[in-house]
């Protein structure tokens, strides 16, 4: 049987998931995306032009994605990785979570843009070849709403070199890239919960507020 602790995580990583899989972000571009799910540069520019979205639509998924990837939060890494010293928790979500782990790992932080985007990346930027991380803290964090100096510096600098939009389209695929990940996490997280009785709408599904959720009802 889940411990209380372990029901209460996955149901947030569940909810959090459910949130990113709904969202405009992620519901338009879909759309977009080949026979296999992929979505590129080009089909990113596509659904840019056509779906007009906003700022707003792009940065709520990212903000959900960030939760993830932050070591001081909830949802972090390395602290869902702490659900496998539950003997409840099945072999299939161990399985899922490592592969969670690697994927998400591996786009964010030691993937290149060579290998997630075909094309000339390397003439994206005077500063040579931007790795995904760089990428992603410099969109999240220089914003207006976090404002560190050098991310916006980065962010400035690409705009002044006539490189903004294709910085957007590197940043956007990588997004979905990223989502995809979560969201498949998250289904194996529904499955597990499932799998012991403890499954609950109220607490997993979008609709009801995030601060609301209480520890689940097994153990």
């Amino acid at each position: 049987m889940l411990s209380k602790d372990t029901v209460s995580l996955l149901e947030l990583i569940v909810y959090k998931s459910s949130q990113l899989k709904q969202c405009v972000f992620v519901k338009s571009l879909s759309k977009f995306a080949d026979s296999t799910g992929k979505v590129t540069h080009h089909s990113f520019n596509d659904w840019v032009y056509f779906e007009n979205p906003t700022e707003e639509h792009i940065n709520y998924a990212a903000g959900i994605i960030r939760l993830f990837d932050l070591k001081k939060e909830r949802l972090s890494i390395n602290n869902i990785g702490l659900l496998r010293q539950d003997a409840a928790v099945s072999d299939d979500w161990r399985a899922g979570f490592e592969t969670f782990e690697t994927h998400f790992d591996y786009w964010l932080n030691t993937g290149n843009f060579n290998t997630l985007y075909p094309g000339d990346w390397r003439n994206a930027c005077s500063k040579g070849l931007v790795s995904a991380r760089d990428l992603f803290d410099a969109f999240v964090y220089g914003d207006d709403k976090h404002t560190d100096q050098e991310k916006m510096e980065m962010l400035r600098g690409w705009t002044l070199e006539g490189q903004g939009l294709t910085v957007l389209l590197m940043y956007g695929v990588l997004l979905w890239t990223l989502s995809r990940v979560v969201i498949e996490f998250g289904d194996a997280c529904e499955k597990l919960l499932r799998l012991h009785n403890c499954w609950d709408p109220a607490k997993c599904e979008p609709g009801v507020s995030v601060f609301s959720l209480s520890v689940g009802q097994c153990g």
